[in-house]
């Protein structure tokens, strides 16, 4: 049985090919685990809320952006 070879091309469909049948790894899956809160095995399909941290600096980057706009404008 002879071995197969596979080209630089083939292997890396193959990598991508992979890789998007599997929809628990990725970076858009750790940018979502890092900024909401942990998945419920149990209830897959409710929507995850946002982490308190995340909020809270949102909320308050938000806030820094409308003052700083009121004075500048003002």
């Amino acid at each position: 049985m002879q071995p197969e070879y596979q080209t630089v091309g083939q292997m890396h469909e193959r990598l991508l090919a992979m890789i998007r049948s599997r929809r628990d790894t990725g970076f858009c899956v750790a940018v979502t685990d890092a900024v909401l809160e942990p998945r419920n095995p149990f209830e897959p399909a409710t929507k995850r809320r946002p982490k308190l941290a995340i909020a809270i600096a949102t909320s308050m980057a938000f806030l820094f952006v409308a003052v700083f706009t009121y004075f500048s404008l003002h």
